[in-house]
Formats: C-alpha cells, sequence, structure tokens
C-alpha cells in the first residue's frame, strides 16, 4: 500500500495538468456596455447628426419646374373621374411634425468590438400643395365639373412615412476600456417610404444617376449591387472614414458643379402615373431636367434625393399622399 502512494500521487499530478493546463478557454464575445451604448447615440444626434438627418422635407414650397407641370397638368385634365374635386399644383412641400416621431433603434455589438446602430423612424407630416385652379361643383349633378376655374390657395394634407437607416461603429483603439467610438460606414440609402413600406411605391430596377461623362447604378438591394465602385446597393455599408473614396466600396463619389439627372423606373399599380424627381440641397427638379450639384474644396457628404410621387396625390383634394425617397450617400466635390 505504502509503494503504490508515490505512484497515485504522479497519477493526481498529471491528471490534474491534463485538466488544467490545456488550452484556456475563449474570450467572451464583446457584448458593449451602457457607456457604448451612450456614447455611439451620442454620436448619432450631435457629431454625425447630418448623416442621419433629412434633407428632403422642405418649411417653404417649392415649385414645379416647367417639366414636371407639364406632366402634371397634363394628368389632371385627362383624369376622368368627376366625382372628386381635382386641381392644377404648381408646387408643394413636406413637413415633418418632429414631436410625433417615432424612433426604434437597435445597438448590435459583435465581435472584434464592432456596433451595428439600426435606426428606424415612424413619422407623420403634412403635404402642402400650392394650386392655381380647381374644379367647381355642380350642386345639380352632385359631382365636379370637367373644367377649371382660377383660385389662388393651399391645400394640405397629413400623411405618414417610414424609414430605416444602418450605420457601423468601431473603436479607435479596440479591446481597450474607455472606448472612443467613430462611424465608419453607413447605409448606401436613406429608404423613405410613404405611408409606409407596404403601400409605397417600390424601385426594383437600378437607378442611373447620370453626369456628364458617367453613370453610376444605384440598386434597391445589396444583393444585386456587385462589388464595383460604379454601382451602390441602398441597404448595403459603405466606408463614411475614406475621405477619398479610394476604396472599390467607398461612398458614391460626385463631381461638383455639373448637372446630374436620374433615370429611375418605378413598380408601380396599374392605375398610378407617377412624377419623378431628383434633388439635392433644397433644389428639386423633374429627373430627366436635372439638378446642378455644389461645390467643394474637400469631398463633403450629402445626399442626392430621388423622389418618385404618384400624381393622385398633386392632382385629387381626397387622395392620400403615396411615394418613396431615396437618399443616395454621396461625397461631392
Amino acid at each position: 500500500m505504502i509503494r503504490r502512494l508515490p505512484l497515485l500521487f504522479f497519477l493526481f499530478i498529471g491528471l490534474f495538468f491534463f485538466f488544467h493546463c490545456g488550452n484556456p478557454p475563449p474570450p467572451e464575445f464583446f457584448t458593449g456596455t451602457k457607456a457604448d451604448s451612450q456614447a455611439i447615440r451620442q454620436l448619432v444626434e450631435t457629431t454625425h447628426g447630418s448623416v442621419f438627418a433629412f434633407s428632403v422635407f422642405e418649411d417653404s414650397i417649392l415649385p414645379l419646374d416647367s417639366a414636371a407641370k407639364a406632366r402634371l397638368w397634363n394628368y389632371a385634365h385627362s383624369a376622368s373621374d368627376r366625382s372628386q374635386a381635382k386641381f392644377l399644383a404648381t408646387g408643394f412641400a413636406r413637413k415633418i411634425f418632429w414631436d410625433s416621431t417615432k424612433v426604434k433603434d437597435t445597438l448590435l455589438f459583435v465581435k472584434d468590438t464592432t456596433a451595428t446602430y439600426i435606426f428606424r423612424r415612424d413619422l407623420i407630416g403634412e403635404f402642402r400643395i400650392h394650386i392655381c385652379s380647381i374644379t367647381p361643383y355642380d350642386r345639380d349633378s352632385g359631382i365636379y365639373e370637367t373644367f377649371f376655374v382660377d383660385k389662388d390657395t393651399i391645400i394640405t394634407k397629413r400623411f405618414t412615412a417610414s424609414c430605416w437607416q444602418w450605420g457601423h461603429f468601431e473603436p479607435v483603439k479596440k479591446d481597450t476600456e474607455d472606448r472612443t467610438w467613430r462611424l465608419v460606414k453607413i447605409t448606401g440609402c436613406q429608404v423613405i417610404s410613404i405611408p409606409n413600406e407596404e403601400n409605397s411605391p417600390l424601385i426594383p430596377s437600378p437607378v442611373a444617376l447620370i453626369t456628364p461623362g458617367r453613370v453610376d447604378s444605384v440598386y434597391s438591394l445589396a444583393y444585386l449591387s456587385p462589388r464595383d465602385s460604379s454601382k451602390f446597393g441602398d441597404r448595403r455599408l459603405y466606408y463614411f472614414i475614406d475621405t477619398i473614396c479610394e476604396k472599390k466600396d467607398s461612398l458614391l463619389h460626385l463631381p461638383g458643379g455639373v448637372r446630374l439627372t436620374a433615370n429611375i423606373t418605378p413598380w408601380l399599380n396599374p392605375n398610378d402615373t407617377v412624377l419623378k424627381f431628383v434633388s439635392c440641397l433644397g433644389e428639386r427638379k423633374e429627373a430627366n431636367s436635372g439638378v446642378f450639384l455644389p461645390t467643394y474644396t474637400t469631398p463633403t457628404f450629402t445626399r442626392v434625393y430621388l423622389d418618385v410621387l404618384t400624381c393622385e396625390a398633386l392632382t385629387y383634394e381626397k387622395k392620400d399622399l403615396r411615394g418613396i425617397i431615396w437618399g443616395v450617400s454621396t461625397k461631392i466635390k
């Protein structure tokens, strides 16, 4: 028995090292702290507020350009429904009631201390239409006439909208406490659906953004977009911090001081007729007419907005606003 004690001792020591001196357990996945969440949300509200903000909604009415007005007035004159009031619009504006905005944001922390910020907003706004004429009401027949009479006024309609956006944040130095976060990537488009995702028009085909000598394609889904610097998906993440945009998956980079037009092919209900616009920094024109891009001394982040709006909302008094807006993330120089 005594002779067995050394053997048992060494066996115990061997088992101890076998179970306790192997590979260490893998580190736990980083899940973020309350301080990390607060720091990222503060960046969204302050430093990067312009990246997530809307610049397509305006307080003052923007006039329709001649091409859009001609298309809309042709629609109004050809519409045969005499049971509703019709009018001839000369301009419109969409205003958001920010105190009624509902925000649902989610932070997903993943390996290597990275965080994806998912930002959804449900909005209530007011659609204001400046009209110059309206169809008079025939009391005898109980319906509206087919002709128009002069009437300069503003018609207002309430509308709802929803918007999804994504941002990808990383700390300047990983695996250290008191992390300083920065925005690294953002989604290719800021998609605003009016009244919501289920009932707004769709844009399944790629949109062509056309400037002199080049065409850039914008796809509705990320997986339809080849990894090519001239094609961009609206839900795919692109580098935001790459100022000179040398990476293949950097933001769309457009030259300043030139005219930008757009070729948009929406997917519509059979009875829908639409107006298509392109806008940038408060200037809105029919898509084929285009707008002039601003010029900057250094590449500057902005959004080029592509807008599809049903003619019904701009012609019939009781037709609700329906449309979709793409805010294409762009750096302009």
